[in-house]
C-alpha cells in the first residue's frame, strides 16, 4: 500500500473517534441552549418597588380648642393627578373581572428591555478531526462512516438543539406585564379594618379608608391621588386635595388636603379651586386648535346686516365667531365661590418604614397610614412549548 492510499484511509480507531466527536457537538451544542433558556428565565424576575398602601380619614367631632383656622392659605390641586378606579363599578356597561383584589381590565406594560440572548452553533470546525486529515488529500464525508442508528440520534439531538434555540428567541422577545395599579382593594384585602371600626366606636367620622397598590417610580414621576370625601354641597366635599406615596431614598407620604366647614348661614364666600378633569377624547387636538386660531386671524369685516340682534353678540353669524364667545365667556367668568364658615388645611410630609401604622392628627381631622411590600401578579406568565406524547392504548 503506498503513501498516499495510507493518508486517505482512515484506520476504525479513527472512524470511532469521529463518531465520538460528531456525537459530542450536537450534545454539546442542545446543552448549552438548554443552559441559556434556563439562565434567562432566571434573569426574569419580580418588580421591587410594588407597594401596598392604606389610608383613613376621619374627621374630630367638637370643639377644635385653641387652634384657629389658617388666615392665609394657597388651595390647589397638582398638576400630575390621577383618581383611584373602583373595580364595583362598570365600564363600557361590562362587569370588570376582579383577581386578590386587583382588576385585570387594562393591563400595565412594563418597560423591560429584551434580554440578550446567547445562540449556540452546531456547525463548527474541530480541530480533534481536521489534525488528522491531509491539507492536500480531499475532504471525507464523516457521515457516511457513522452507523444509521447513530446519525439518526445525533439528527435527533440536532433538532432538539435547534428547537430550544427557537424557544431562547422567542423568550427573549417576552416582556412581562403586571396588574392594574391604582384600584381600591376589597375590605378583606385592607390591614386597618379593626382600626376604622375602633375609630368608629370612639365617635369619629371615618369619611374615607381605601387601599391599593402602585409602582414607585420615584419623587419626580409618583402621581398624586384626588381626594373628595365626607359631607357634600353642591359639587363640592367636605375634604378635598390630593395625597401620595413615593420612595426616593426612604417611602414618604405627602398630603395636600384641606376641610371645608360648609354653612349655608354662613356670609363668609370661599373661593375653592376648580375641580380638574380629565381630557375627553372629543375635545380638540394642538392641530385642531392652531387651526381654529389661524382662522380666527383670516376672518374678514363682518356684514352688519348678518347680526340678527346688535345687542345680542351670540347672534353672530359663522362658528368661528361662536367659539370665540364661548372662549371668552369661559376666560372672563367668575370662579364660584361657596358659603364656608371655616377652612382647615393639611400639607404634611412623613418618612415611611414598612410595615407601620402612623397616625397624622390635626385640630379637624386625623389620618392614619400604613405601607408594605407587594409582589404584582403577572399576568402573561412564560410557559414551557411542551406537547404531551399520546399515549398508547
Amino acid at each position: 500500500m503506498n503513501q498516499s492510499s495510507t493518508q486517505t484511509e482512515a484506520s476504525p480507531a479513527l472512524k470511532i473517534s469521529r463518531i465520538v466527536l460528531a456525537l459530542g457537538l450536537c450534545l454539546s451544542a442542545a446543552a448549552v441552549a438548554e443552559e441559556n433558556i434556563d439562565n434567562h428565565q432566571q434573569q426574569i424576575s419580580p418588580p421591587d418597588n410594588w407597594y401596598q398602601v392604606e389610608v383613613i380619614l376621619f374627621t374630630h367631632q367638637g370643639d377644635s380648642g385653641s387652634e384657629t383656622p389658617p388666615l392665609n392659605y394657597q388651595l390647589a390641586f397638582p398638576p400630575n393627578w390621577q383618581e383611584l378606579i373602583d373595580p364595583r363599578l362598570e365600564q363600557n356597561g361590562a362587569p370588570l373581572p376582579i383577581a386578590e383584589g386587583a382588576l385585570l381590565s387594562a393591563d400595565r406594560l412594563n418597560g423591560v428591555e429584551p434580554l440578550s440572548r446567547f445562540i449556540p452553533r452546531a456547525q463548527v470546525e474541530d480541530p480533534a478531526i481536521s489534525q488528522f486529515q491531509d491539507q492536500d488529500s480531499p475532504q471525507q464525508d464523516i457521515s457516511q462512516e457513522i452507523p444509521s442508528d447513530a446519525r439518526t440520534q445525533a439528527a435527533q439531538r440536532l433538532a432538539e438543539a435547534q428547537a430550544m434555540d427557537q424557544q431562547l428567541t422567542e423568550a427573549s422577545a417576552y416582556q412581562p406585564r403586571y396588574e392594574q395599579p391604582l384600584l381600591m382593594l376589597d375590605s378583606q384585602f385592607r390591614d386597618l379594618n379593626e382600626s376604622a371600626m375602633t375609630l368608629d366606636r370612639r365617635g369619629y367620622n371615618l369619611v374615607f379608608h381605601s387601599a391599593w397598590r402602585f409602582a414607585s417610580e420615584g419623587e419626580e414621576t409618583d402621581p398624586w391621588l384626588l381626594i373628595r370625601a365626607g359631607q357634600q354641597l353642591e359639587d363640592r366635599h367636605q375634604i378635598e386635595g390630593s395625597l401620595r406615596f413615593y420612595k426616593s431614598r426612604f417611602l414618604h407620604f405627602q398630603t395636600d388636603l384641606w376641610l371645608s366647614q360648609f354653612s349655608l348661614d354662613s356670609t363668609q364666600l370661599v373661593e375653592l379651586p376648580e375641580l380638574p378633569k380629565a381630557p375627553e377624547p372629543e375635545q380638540a387636538s394642538a392641530s385642531q386648535s392652531v387651526d381654529f386660531h389661524s382662522s380666527l386671524a383670516n376672518l374678514g369685516p363682518v356684514d352688519l346686516d348678518s347680526f340678527q340682534d346688535l345687542d345680542n353678540p351670540a347672534s353672530l353669524a359663522g362658528p368661528a365667531s361662536r367659539q370665540l364667545l364661548e372662549l371668552t365667556d369661559r376666560e372672563t367668568a367668575a370662579p364660584k365661590q361657596y358659603p364656608v364658615a371655616q377652612l382647615w388645611t393639611l400639607k404634611k410630609s412623613l418618612r415611611l418604614d414598612e410595615d407601620e401604622v402612623y397616625y397624622i392628627d390635626h385640630p379637624k381631622m386625623g389620618i392614619l397610614v400604613s405601607i408594605k411590600s407587594y409582589q404584582p401578579l403577572l399576568l402573561n406568565p412564560q410557559h414551557s412549548a411542551e406537547i404531551d406524547e399520546p399515549v398508547a392504548e
